[in-house]
């Protein structure tokens, strides 16, 4: 893999901004975040909006007191904030696994794991992939009200 100062940026920005969840995420609690990005004034909801994507881009951070932080400003708009969320990052994620996928999960899990899950994958045709993804909107449906 060639280093070019592209690659560098990219990298320097995406443990910047890791660092910075990390660092907002342990140090405040629900009532501080919202106060912190209500200061942002009429930004406020691009603000919210751009750190729940970072925070769902980058996998090991919560952004859980951010849901919570998010109804206490801006009522139930934070609904539709969420969901802008979740189409981008949606759509990030895709991009980032289809041009990342298979090297990372080389690294992660080797060519025997990549394996495994491509055998299973084959198993599941369109039909038990959408009753497998219809299935989890019927749990948070039903667990979650």
């Amino acid at each position: 893999m060639k280093v070019t100062p592209k690659r560098i940026i990219y990298t320097s920005i995406s443990i910047l901004l890791l660092a910075g969840l990390i660092y907002i995420s342990t140090k405040y609690d629900s009532q501080e975040i919202a106060g912190l990005i209500s200061k942002a004034g009429i930004l406020a909801p691009i603000l919210y909006i751009l750190i729940q994507i970072a925070g769902q881009i980058f996998a090991p951070l919560s952004t859980s007191a951010l849901f919570v932080a998010g109804f206490i400003m801006f009522g139930k708009l934070a609904i539709l904030y969420a969901i802008i969320t979740w189409l981008i990052t949606s759509i990030t994620n895709f991009y980032i696994a289809r041009k990342y996928g298979k090297k990372v999960l080389r690294v992660l899990i080797a060519e025997e794991g990549i394996t495994k899950i491509e055998d299973i994958a084959s198993r599941i045709d369109t039909k038990r992939f959408f009753i497998l993804r219809f299935s989890t909107f019927f749990y948070d449906s039903i667990y979650l009200n």
